[in-house]
């Protein structure tokens, strides 16, 4: 029982198992339910379309276990989704180009570093911070709200809480 997609589905049913009141944050949008998988035909279009790759975990996933569903926060995006850069606000006219090279291919965190300090020259050390901002934010370098970080950690915290009831789900068999 070492399939990871038999894994994914056999933990699901634990976290859903585990939380009947579905208290946990999004689980009453989600109930723990995937949709229907896509055809594998959708995917290989979207690939040809957009000329790119992607990874076969993704794929396997979305073809054979759910397009979409539970998750974290209210849980995973449907796979048509994927191209919007707002979930919040879908419009057509701002959507994100799968093809393009990704710019994030090694560990970095850039910070606001000035040449002046604040108190020396307030308007050099705004532009500065400015220009900091245009760069950072044209990289598409996204941050998490206060609210999605915290309806990640409770996730986490549900998915760790339910390892620790159930310690065989960290194993790939039951068996050993």
């Amino acid at each position: 029982m070492n399939n990871p997609i038999t894994r994914i589905k056999e933990k699901l049913t634990i976290l859903k198992d585990s939380d009947p009141q579905r208290t946990i944050f999004g689980s009453s949008k989600h109930q723990y339910k995937l949709n229907t998988c896509l055809p594998i035909e959708q995917v290989r279009q979207f690939e040809a379309t957009h000329n790119i790759q992607l990874p076969e975990e993704f794929i396997t996933f979305y073809t054979t276990i759910g397009n979409s569903g539970a998750g974290p926060f209210y849980g995973l995006e449907p796979f048509e989704n994927m191209l919007f850069s707002d979930l919040d606000y879908k419009r057509e006219d701002n959507l994100l180009n799968p093809s393009a090279p990704f710019l994030h291919t090694q560990p970095w965190n850039m910070e606001f570093v000035s040449t002046v300090s604040q108190r020396e020259n307030e308007v050099l050390y705004e532009k500065g911070r400015e220009a900091f901002y245009d760069k950072y934010y044209a990289n598409e370098q996204k941050h998490w709200s206060e609210k999605e970080a915290a309806a990640f950690v409770n996730w986490v915290s549900a998915i760790l809480a339910t390892i620790q009831r159930h310690p065989e789900m960290c194993r790939p068999s039951h068996k050993g």
